[in-house]
């Protein structure tokens, strides 16, 4: 089996930038659709989300998910203030053609509420669960069903 995995673009753990406290949330849209996802620490930091392709075979490609710590370069359609300490991250693992590819993670931000980003059904967009609403917010390019779901620990 082959793996594709989260890419870390980043400085320093990705481990804890996963679970640094988040206060604020932004969004940039690529065809009304979510694009980027940045997750602001409260020390002014950021961690970026984005979706990176791959081909697997003539037509099918499939998205895993590209992680940094650099802000964006524009200004984010959407902004929401959320104030959180992530209590769980799991990431979002899906087996297609025989490669296991890291597709997205889930956030437990409290005993109810979850933040999921996956690669999104249109290319090069993200599918955001939790956060933002919109006709185009949650298009995950596959049936949530089909995703195997992994702590990352501490």
């Amino acid at each position: 089996m082959i793996d594709i995995p989260f890419i870390w673009e980043g400085k320093g753990d990705f481990h804890k930038a996963l679970y640094s406290p988040i206060q604020r949330a932004s969004l940039t849209m690529l065809a009304d659709r979510p694009s980027v996802l940045f997750l602001w620490h409260s020390d002014g930091s950021c961690l970026r989300i984005a979706n990176q392709m791959h081909d697997l075979a003539d037509r099918v490609e499939v998205g895993s998910l590209a992680f940094g710590d650099k802000g964006p370069s524009a200004k984010a359609e959407f902004e929401v203030d959320i104030c959180v300490n992530p209590l769980r991250v799991e990431k979002l693992i899906l087996v297609e053609r025989n490669v296991c590819i890291e597709s997205g993670v889930a956030i437990e931000l409290a005993a109810t509420r979850e933040l999921i980003v996956v690669a999104g059904a249109y290319p090069y967009t993200l599918a955001v669960d939790g956060l933002f609403d919109g006709p185009h917010a949650f298009e995950p390019e596959y049936q949530m069903s089909r995703y195997r779901r992994e702590v990352i620990p501490r």
